[in-house]
């Protein structure tokens, strides 16, 4: 081997060497580099806090519906057409002409309180963990804490002025507080309010309340009317209550719910409607009896009468009801309160089972005919009793729940109800053959001469039977 043939092998060599010492380095680095999920895992789990799970669950309270559901019922009940409150339904195409519209009532706020932005910013950026909290999930975008905060400012304001009422600071041909519009435009706004996906946490209205309270120099003393016009810029948690209840028809609930925020609308429309709420406990324990509709039971004997006090009660064979409004949005209402109950940990089926127990009850328009008698149903306007019958049907279709103590109770007391009453008629019956049996042996059967009789009377009417049948087939053939 050549001098120069020996060097340029050496040099091959050492370019090998220096290529795979390179090599290894730059494993080395890359083994000390984390891959993004990685590095990301890492830190989430610096920052996890197990005993903080509870309490972060304990919040949750409004919840995207599962596919399941969606999949069974019309979209249009279950998600809102008209506006968005929140995250979830935020931005879609056709609700922007009312998402415009915020940005107006916002100004409207402002200038009313006489308040800065910064004021109001800053107060909600203190809640806004709690007020993102009550999410079941949250995009990328509302983690964002500003761009939460600024939801929950825009939608917020909205939302107290609907709920205020006072529409008298807005021009009269305002296309959503107008005197035209709250005619036309407010009951839809009011159907969508009423979606589970479609919920403002209260406590959003609440930091509101506080901030232009604090602006306007406000004294937190409170006259015992809920109309007067400075109980509606108090923070009081019972006030926000009854403003929502208001809104909402129920008048008659305000001041009766603890001294407890709501959750948001659907939370308090739903123990608006569950008058003797405390009291309606989950049974443990599923019934499935053959339940008779309402004609059934009334042909049966029992009477249905209205229940003053809300709760369903069956005695010495009248069955109490509380009465039940259905109109046009009812089926959109309810299908969202039901999946209310059905999501939310620590809420009893109170109104699911009280539906479930009504749609076994109506399964056509006389059974609604019954109950409108009785003025437990009460139709709307242009709602026909099929109609009624078929909303039912469609809202206790494929229902999962636990029944109330209540509804477990009456369909127990109604079992035995109709157990004894067949029994009786059966008894009834058996004791009238008797008799007439008894009667036919000693009128008809007490000598040898009066069976002889009766047998001989009988045969002769079989012949005559038969007689006759002979001639008139024997006319019809003859003139054939």
């Amino acid at each position: 081997m050549t001098t120069s043939t020996r060097e340029c092998h050496v040099m091959d060599i050492e370019i090998e060497r220096d290529l795979l010492k390179g090599t290894i380095e730059e494993e080395m680095v890359n083994i000390d580099q984390k891959e993004p999920w990685e590095a990301s895992l890492d830190e989430e789990i610096e920052k996890f806090k197990p005993e903080e799970q509870e309490q972060l669950w304990n919040k949750r309270s409004i919840y995207h519906l599962p596919a399941f559901i969606k999949l069974r019922k019309d979209p249009a009940l279950l998600t809102p057409q008209l506006v968005s409150f929140g995250p979830y339904h935020h931005g879609e195409q056709n609700l922007k002409l009312v998402e415009h519209y915020k940005r107006k009532t916002l100004l409207y706020f402002f200038h009313g309180a006489k308040l800065r932005p910064r004021n109001v910013i800053n107060a909600m950026k203190g809640v806004v963990k709690d007020l993102q909290a009550h999410y079941e999930y949250l995009e990328d975008k509302w983690k964002n804490k500003m761009e939460f905060v600024k939801l929950m400012v825009t939608d917020g304001c909205f939302m107290l002025e609907l709920l205020r009422g006072d529409f008298s600071k807005f021009p009269t041909n305002d296309p959503i507080f107008g005197a035209h519009a709250v005619k036309h435009i407010i009951p839809h706004i009011k159907k969508d309010m009423l979606m589970l996906e479609n919920q403002l946490p209260l406590l959003a209205l609440k930091t509101l309340l506080l901030v232009e309270r604090s602006g306007r120099n406000e004294s937190p003393d409170s006259p015992d009317s809920p109309n007067s016009p400075s109980e509606i810029i108090l923070t009081d948690d019972r006030v926000i209550n009854n403003l929502v209840f208001q809104f909402f028809g129920q008048e008659d609930r305000f001041n009766t719910t603890p001294d407890q925020l709501g959750l948001h609308v659907l939370d308090l429309y739903r123990k608006g409607l569950c008058t003797d709420f405390s009291l309606w406990e989950v049974k443990q324990k599923s019934l499935h009896t053959g339940m008779l509709t309402a004609v059934e039971l009334h042909e049966a004997g029992v009477q249905f009468k209205t229940s003053n006090s809300g709760s369903i009660n069956f005695d010495q064979g009248v069955l109490l009801l509380p009465s039940f409004f259905i109109d046009n949005a009812t089926e959109s209402e309810f299908l969202n309160l039901m999946a209310y109950e059905n999501l939310h940990a620590g809420v009893n089926d109170v109104l699911t089972s009280y539906v479930c127990f009504l749609g076994e009850l109506i399964h056509s328009a006389s059974d609604v005919q019954l109950l409108r008698n009785a003025e437990i149903i009460s139709l709307a306007d242009g709602v026909t009793e099929k109609d009624a019958a078929e909303i039912l049907k469609r809202l206790t279709k494929e229902v999962v729940h636990d029944p109330t103590s209540d509804v477990y109770d009456v369909r127990v007391s109604l079992k035995r109800y109709r157990r004894r009453i067949c029994g009786r008629v059966n008894r009834l019956l058996k004791t009238r053959v008797k008799k007439w049996f008894s009667i036919l042996m000693d009128i008809h059967f007490k000598t040898p001469w009066t069976t002889i009789k009766i047998i001989a009377a009988a045969v002769a009417l079989v012949l005559t039977f038969i007689q006759t049948c002979y001639t008139i087939l024997s006319y019809k053939y003859s003139k054939k």
